[in-house]
């Protein structure tokens, strides 16, 4: 399955310049979750890839921001997680997207904000019934 057709979360990639989304498209395929994540942690530019995709600094965090989205709907919260990952799964995922508050009215924020994010916002939906199961 390409990542172009596969059904991950790519509307922030896709409202990027050409090689923003490859630098997203190389993390995506290249990097964990884990490793994303370390990423963020650091607010610092990785300047080898910002060389190797001739970017400006400050591409780096909203590519960066576009391909956890993508990988967070690369998880199926249907999976055998168990709540503390998904708690875990869920509290990164909304770090990243600057939420901190009512995760329950997420899934329809992220709908009509700009981009709709209709990919991620069923995945979170998903998440938190699983969250509300025993």
């Amino acid at each position: 399955m390409s990542l172009h057709t596969a059904p991950y979360e790519f509307a922030l990639r896709n409202r990027l310049p050409a090689g923003s989304r490859d630098l997203v498209n190389y993390l995506f395929t290249t990097y964990s979750l884990a490793s994303l994540l370390e990423f963020w942690q650091t607010q610092t530019p990785n300047q080898a890839l910002i060389k190797q995709f001739d970017l400006q600094p400050e591409a780096w965090q909203m590519a960066l921001k576009a391909t956890l989205i993508a990988k967070f709907s690369a998880f199926d919260p249907l999976s055998q997680f168990t709540q503390t990952q998904r708690f875990y799964l869920l509290k990164s995922a909304c770090a990243v997207l600057g939420e901190s508050r009512e995760w329950q009215s997420l899934p329809q924020r992220l709908l009509k904000q700009q981009p709709p994010l209709p990919i991620l916002s069923e995945w979170l939906r998903k998440l938190l019934l699983q969250l509300q199961s025993p």
